[in-house]
């Protein structure tokens, strides 16, 4: 069974060009682990306060989670509409659990949609 997951994520603080909501290594492993289940077509989203705020007062769950807890409720995720974790982001494990796969199945997914996508010479991700 696939699960539908929503991660909401806190506000960015950006200075100077760099951003560090939560650490820029915890923020780029999630990015990281966000797309690659993307490439693997698993049903999970991620929003951001500054792109769409309304949606953070208009979900009951995560209104109710931020008036209770504030700020340090997000990130919050939700699985098939049901808070599952705030406070910080789900390991690489979580999201692999929820996603139903293995860490194996996902890097042999990836790996063979790159691939199908190559074009030698074209692409420096491709080994021809």
């Amino acid at each position: 069974m696939m699960h539908h997951i929503e991660i909401f994520d806190p506000d960015i603080q950006c200075y100077a060009g760099e951003c560090e909501p939560m650490g820029n290594k915890e923020y780029m492993r999630i990015t990281t682990m966000v797309e690659n289940l993307k490439i693997a077509g698993k049903d999970i989203i991620r929003y951001n306060p500054m792109q769409e705020p309304s949606l953070y007062k208009e979900m009951p769950e995560i209104r109710q989670l931020m008036d209770e807890k504030g700020i340090e409720a997000l990130p919050a995720v939700m699985l098939d509409g049901k808070i599952v974790k705030s406070g910080e982001y789900p390991s690489n494990k979580e999201l692999l659990d929820w996603s139903g796969l293995s860490q194996e199945e996902l890097v042999k997914t990836i790996m063979q949609k790159k691939m199908s996508n190559c074009k030698c010479g074209n692409d420096l991700d491709c080994c021809c």
